[in-house]
């Protein structure tokens, strides 16, 4: 019982005392409430100021924490802490409205307190509601369950595997898989093909603006011209940088994208063939799926043997590749290692195992990354940040993001970043 209840109590016994005083015969119930006043309801001053402090805190007037109260006694039910206490008493009116409702409704108690939960995910803990349903199943509701979980459908049996990550931290993964996600988007009568090719997105971002930690999803996307489905996650990472090893974050990928590859893909009963037609990453997660040397190293160009040089200029220094005519990149010498520069030593890209894919083809450079977010990058940071000749006024910076803001709703819907933020270069 928590401490507003244990005084409440204890107080309503030293009354009983105190009337008893001015009785002549109250001998006995003098000293069956004596017994319980000093056994089970032994009280401190700690306890007494802190149920005070609850009492002014929570602004209820008595007949509120009575009903609280007697809501919590009637299904000997234990609150244990204060934030369960103001989170019962801001439900319990709409909770008393779904149990007071005409029993012939036609939808279900269940239905009613899930659809109520939904609603107010954003001020619930998800251990109250579980403490909710023990209490209204006590009073005879035996068709809920027990628990918040088994309520909303969130349960799953996937389990998280601990891997570490690129600063010898542990993090966490979980396999969703591709054919799971499948099957939930795709429909006969929808999807008349015969094969199913996808498109496979890494890469890693923050979880929050300041957050430390980093999540690293697998996405699938159907690719064809006639469909526009939503991509899915067939397998995530999460941990406070990248996974250590590239091999093993993608381990459970390759496996079965190998299987499907080989044996085809049967959903709904009708099977497929499956296909991969493009992985799709930046440079520093192209880097590393490859297991090649990352994107600022003298041979990291991905489709020629090119060697770069280090150009300084004023304090910084780049890396640039002046050769135009070297000699490509196949698949063939990538596989022999035939530019060691290139590749990491001992180590070899999980992605080779994949039947029927070209590592250096399939890995595609796109034009997002190296155009739009890099060279068109660097062009406004020399536009905007710095201070040089071609720099902007403050004043015909902001009459650019006036116009970047007014072409927005005009924006077609094959632009996936629809906004651009100005401010959001620096950074």
């Amino acid at each position: 019982m928590s401490h507003y209840y244990r005084v409440k109590k204890y107080r309503e016994l030293r009354k009983g005392y105190m009337s008893m005083n001015e009785s002549k015969d109250y001998e006995k119930e003098k000293s069956t409430n004596n017994e319980a006043s000093s056994s089970i309801y032994t009280i401190s001053n700690g306890e007494i100021i802190d149920a005070d402090n609850l009492s002014n805190k929570s602004g209820c007037n008595e007949s509120q924490l009575n009903i609280i109260s007697n809501e919590a006694s009637t299904s000997n039910y234990t609150v244990n802490n204060e934030e369960n206490i103001d989170q019962l008493s801001n439900v319990s009116d709409s909770v008393r409205a779904l149990l007071n409702d005409s029993p012939t409704s036609q939808t279900p108690i269940n239905k009613k307190i899930k659809q109520w939960t939904l609603q107010n995910l954003d001020t619930l803990r998800l251990n109250v509601v579980s403490e909710l349903l023990l209490i209204l199943r006590e009073e005879g509701h035996t068709s809920l369950p027990q628990t918040a979980q088994t309520l909303l459908g969130t349960k799953h049996s996937r389990v998280l595997q601990v891997m570490f990550s690129n600063r010898e931290t542990e993090g966490a993964y979980m396999y969703l898989g591709i054919q799971n996600g499948l099957e939930k988007i795709i429909s006969l009568d929808a999807y008349s093909e015969n094969e199913i090719p996808v498109f496979i997105h890494i890469d890693g971002m923050q979880i929050y603006q300041n957050s430390q930690f980093q999540v690293w999803p697998i996405s699938v996307k159907i690719c064809h011209p006639k469909y526009d489905c939503k991509p899915f996650v067939a397998g995530i990472f999460c941990g406070d940088s990248k996974p250590r090893s590239s091999n093993d974050y993608l381990h459970d990928f390759v496996e079965e994208a190998k299987h499907l590859i080989n044996n085809g893909i049967e959903l709904h009963g009708t099977r497929y063939s499956f296909k991969i037609n493009a992985i799709i990453a930046d440079s520093p997660a192209r880097a590393f799926i490859k297991c090649c040397k990352p994107p600022n190293s003298f041979f990291a160009c991905e489709r020629c043997t090119t060697k770069g040089i280090s150009v300084r200029k004023k304090r910084s220094v780049k890396r640039v590749y002046p050769e135009m005519n070297s000699r490509k990149r196949s698949k063939e010498s990538f596989l022999q290692k035939k530019q060691p520069e290139h590749c990491k030593e001992n180590v070899e890209s999980a992605l080779l195992q994949l039947p029927d894919f070209n590592v250096i083809n399939f890995i595609v450079i796109d034009s997002m990354h190296l155009l739009y977010c890099g060279v068109m990058k660097f062009l406004l940071e020399k536009w905007i940040v710095k201070t040089n000749v071609a720099g902007l006024k403050k004043q015909q910076v902001c009459y650019l993001k006036d116009l970047m803001t007014s072409i927005t709703p005009d924006i077609p819907c094959e632009f996936q970043r629809k906004k651009f933020d100005i401010n959001a270069i620096p950074r």
